[in-house]
């Protein structure tokens, strides 16, 4: 969905992240455009003016995509239609982060199917995710509820762990 900003708006120059949007309006905003441009810094410094049109996913409907102007669902996405996502990233043009309220963090494709998940069941210290950043090394990183995970999303390896009670130990 699309949202104007209207020149009466309260949210009128403030930045995404003091106007507490997500908790006012129940909505995530996934991309701002300013006079049909996109604006590319991070959607929470964004000081918002009148005119502004704030892209807001539908998620009750499902995944959608935007590029280059046109908006379509993600068909494979039916199964995520459950999970309540807080935040989403992109975080390679064919790989996208969406972090959930309990269920981890989900790595999708384009197409919507999910390619890897990380959860508590192997390594997450809890699955309530409150934000996602991608470094250049190819980590990600996520804001949990008490601290962060870093996770190495392109390593083949998902889980080590010592046997439990065994005097074995577990290197990489």
């Amino acid at each position: 969905y699309e949202a104007v900003i209207s020149a009466s708006s309260p949210l009128v120059g403030r930045n995404v992240r003091d106007s507490n949007f997500r908790s006012n309006y129940g909505a995530v905003i996934i991309a701002i455009h300013r006079n049909g441009e996109r604006i590319l810094k991070k959607i929470g410094d964004v000081v918002l003016r009148s005119g502004d049109t704030l892209l807001l996913p539908p998620l009750h409907n499902g995944l959608f995509l935007m590029a280059a102007g046109h908006i379509w669902p993600l068909q494979e996405a039916s199964a995520l239609k459950q999970e309540r996502i807080y935040t989403a990233r992109e975080i390679s043009p064919s790989l996208y982060a969406l972090g959930t309220v309990s269920n981890g963090i989900l790595l999708i494709n384009r197409a919507g199917q999910v390619v890897r998940h990380f959860s508590t069941h192997n390594g997450l210290e809890n699955n309530n995710i409150r934000s996602i950043f991608a470094d250049r090394q190819g980590n990600l990183w996520a804001g949990l509820d008490e601290g962060i995970a870093m996770i190495d999303y392109l390593s083949p390896i998902s889980k080590l762990s010592p046997v439990p009670k065994s005097r074995m130990a577990t290197y990489t």
